[in-house]
């Protein structure tokens, strides 16, 4: 018990997104911070767009999505036993639908990056939590396990300086262009 409290473990769950939408519903209700990392977002478009224009109202979002054009999203998409392009169409209807609200001028800025590094884990911070998972080799992300943990605890400070270092590098990551969102005829 003094590890898992040294470490910040607040649960344990057998998968992500519609599996534990509950858990994020509940925190997402009053968040001032919210950070992501993770592939195509597919599953955070289908459960929140509807919900981004209040995000932003309210709270700083930053959003590190894979780019578009790494060749990391042809691999993962093999991994996960999908069709080819699925993450990459994934990825380019999320710049596409967002273009919109990023380009905004609010109080609180709706920001996008891609990361062109090598994704390691899936990670939904919520103020003062964070989601995170691993991806596994023939399972989709959303069959992944997700643990929250806490500020305070040794794993969000690791967490949040991987998720910091990939956002502020312009090496590791990079902001979207125009041409990041045009469709190809298999993802219109």
């Amino acid at each position: 018990m003094e590890t898992l409290d040294r470490f910040g473990f607040v649960a344990a769950f057998e998968g992500r997104a519609a599996l534990i939408k509950h858990e994020y519903d509940r925190r997402l209700a009053g968040a001032k911070h919210i950070d992501i990392m993770a592939f195509g977002l597919k599953s955070l478009w289908e459960d929140y767009h509807g919900q981004f224009a209040d995000w932003k109202q309210r709270a700083h979002v930053r959003i590190l999505l894979i780019d578009p054009e790494s060749s990391y999203t042809e691999q993962r998409d093999m991994e996960e036993e999908e069709l080819p392009g699925s993450i990459r169409g994934s990825a380019k209807r999320f710049l596409r639908e967002t273009e919109g609200i990023r380009n905004e001028t609010t109080k609180h800025p709706f920001q996008v990056r891609l990361y062109t590094c090598l994704p390691s884990v899936n990670i939904f911070r919520v103020d003062d939590e964070i989601f995170w998972g691993p991806y596994f080799i023939h399972a989709p992300s959303r069959n992944s396990p997700t643990f929250v943990v806490r500020r305070g605890g040794l794993l969000y400070g690791r967490l949040m300086s991987h998720f910091d270092t990939i956002w502020s590098s312009d090496t590791l990551s990079r902001d979207p262009t125009s041409a990041d969102v045009i469709a190809t005829n298999d993802e219109a």
